[in-house]
């Protein structure tokens, strides 16, 4: 039976042979949104670890396959590898969950078939132009897209899916995004901007990030003249004071940032505590903020978590007025200790697999890496918020993890931590499987193509029907489903395939349901 791999929102299955049997493989790539072959793609198979070696490049031929042939081409038989990454790449299209990546794990499995499928989405584009209040062109402004998820129904802050940099006429393009819904947000950045300009605009002309209107983006469309006004806001000031800063802190003090609630998650302003604990931050556009304080300070600034020493954090919503000054008291101590258990499957276990990042108020670039213990993965100290655990190196081995804590399973692989009380976590694969057959006039149709997307939008996966017509989707959350079998059936009284065809169904799927669904159709009207 084919495995499946995934991203986000793109899709692959991998299906390869024994680690001294990958001559004969054959990759296809398609387009994920007509099921189409891609000829031309870039596909390259390299090899894991700190150095990469690309042992093996090639372009897909007119049918989108790429064929590993046993002529050299292929990584030499006794290299004893047994793990890969894998990419493909087209001029125009993106495969949006791990754009930049270093592509996916492919893990090699003697007696499995010799069979690679990856599905790439075409990519769409935002461009615009970035003025000020009086409609001049602002040139050196920074510009980014902020992709809607399913989460609340909320964006994820922080989360960038391209950015770029006005040029001298204040013009900006966005590319090679993933289809789907976006807020742009433009901040003043580098010399070339007017020191008058401060805080974040979004498009169209709104100062917060819920005022924001969002954008919605085809497969491979691109919306012009997305333009944003960016206006100057009444400015405040915040002063205030920390406690509980330890006396070998007292150089260099606790670091402070001021970040906007919601939207992109980058400080407006960031500072020091005096010697006493005090600070004061001027010239602050009104708004909605959350005021972060942290140490031992780090020599990255706010870029990374505190890596010296015992870490304490504070964090307190905070409404800046214009022509107002704002008092807070913030105390430091330190975050609650986090353990996770992980699946009883050594190549999903070690501190090394398992990663938690900031969702919200902390930063982003905050990959807190625990340590191993017996039975698990603790991190001795995580401030208060909301996490995403990720298993960046072995992601499509281990698939997307569910998290239970505090007996309540998440949709997503997220855990909130809201006070000083120890955490416990379990983190698991997901126990859903969707599986059936392919029919097409009582047949199983010649190399059809299935693709289950998540109607969140968060998740999407393909893999290639066998010649009987059966499928099966692994490790599936819960939630709705579409899924869709695309291929050519055979021409009336011949053998040359006639149009493409598409047969979709749409079903819910409980954690843990382990759904059977059969894909038929009798006729030549695609439905």
């Amino acid at each position: 039976m084919p495995v499946n791999h995934h991203g986000a929102a793109a899709c692959i299955a991998l299906l390869l042979a024994g680690a001294c049997a990958l001559a004969g493989t054959m990759i296809r790539v398609i387009d994920a949104e007509t099921g189409a072959p891609l000829s031309g793609a870039r596909v390259e198979l390299s090899t894991t670890g700190e150095v990469r070696l690309a042992v093996w490049t090639i372009e897909t031929d007119s049918d989108g396959t790429a064929r590993l042939e046993a002529d050299g081409s292929a990584p030499p038989r006794d290299s004893g590898a047994a793990v890969y990454r894998v990419t493909a790449a087209k001029e125009g299209y993106t495969d949006f969950s791990r754009a930049g990546s270093e592509g996916r794990l492919l893990v090699v499995t003697r007696g499995a078939e010799n069979r690679v499928l990856i599905a790439l989405e075409r990519a769409a584009a935002i461009s615009g132009t970035v003025t000020d209040g009086a409609g001049t062109a602002l040139s050196g402004m920074w510009v980014a897209a902020i992709p809607q998820t399913a989460h609340d129904d909320a964006f994820r802050a922080g989360e960038l899916a391209a950015e770029a940099i006005t040029d001298d006429r204040g013009r900006y393009r966005l590319h090679s995004l993933p289809p789907g819904e976006y807020r742009i947000a433009a901040e003043p950045r580098g010399q070339s901007v007017s020191s008058r300009l401060r805080g974040v605009a979004y498009y169209p002309q709104a100062t917060t990030f819920a005022e924001a209107q969002p954008l919605r983006l085809a497969p491979g469309s691109e919306l012009h003249s997305a333009d944003i006004r960016f206006t100057e806001s009444p400015r405040g000031s915040l002063q205030g004071m920390v406690s509980g800063i330890p006396a070998e802190w007292r150089v260099g003090g606790a670091a402070i940032a001021l970040v906007p609630k919601g939207g992109v998650r980058v400080p407006v302003a960031a500072t020091s505590t005096e010697p006493g604990g005090q600070f004061a931050i001027g010239d602050i556009p009104a708004g909605e903020y959350v005021v972060l304080a942290w140490g031992p300070l780090s020599r990255s600034g706010y870029e990374k978590a505190p890596q010296d020493g015992p870490a304490l954090y504070a964090s307190a919503d905070v409404t800046v007025d214009g022509g107002s000054v704002r008092e807070i008291q913030l105390a430091l101590s330190p975050g609650p200790r986090v353990y996770a258990t992980l699946p009883k499957d050594r190549r999903c276990s070690g501190a090394a697999v398992l990663q938690m990042t900031p969702e919200e108020p902390w930063f982003p670039s905050w990959t807190l890496e625990g340590r191993t213990v017996a039975g698990g993965i603790e991190w001795p100290s995580v401030p208060p918020g909301t996490y995403r655990f990720t298993m960046p190196r072995l992601d499509e081995i281990c698939a997307f993890p569910g998290v239970i804590a505090a007996g309540e399973t998440s949709p997503r692989p997220l855990l909130r931590i809201d006070g000083p009380a120890a955490v416990s976590a379990v983190v698991a694969p997901w126990r859903g499987t969707v599986s059936g057959t392919v029919r097409f006039r009582g047949a199983a149709p010649p190399a059809a193509v299935l693709l289950l997307w998540s109607l969140a939008g968060e998740t999407s996966r393909a893999t290639s029907a066998s010649n009987s017509g059966g499928f099966q989707f692994n490790h599936v959350p819960p939630g709705r489903y579409r899924i869709s079998a695309r291929f050519a059936p055979p021409g009336e009284g011949s053998a040359t395939p006639g149009p493409p065809f598409e047969i979709q169904r749409q079903l819910e799927l409980a954690d843990g349901e382990q759904a059977a669904i059969e894909l038929s159709a009798s006729t030549e009207v695609n439905p």
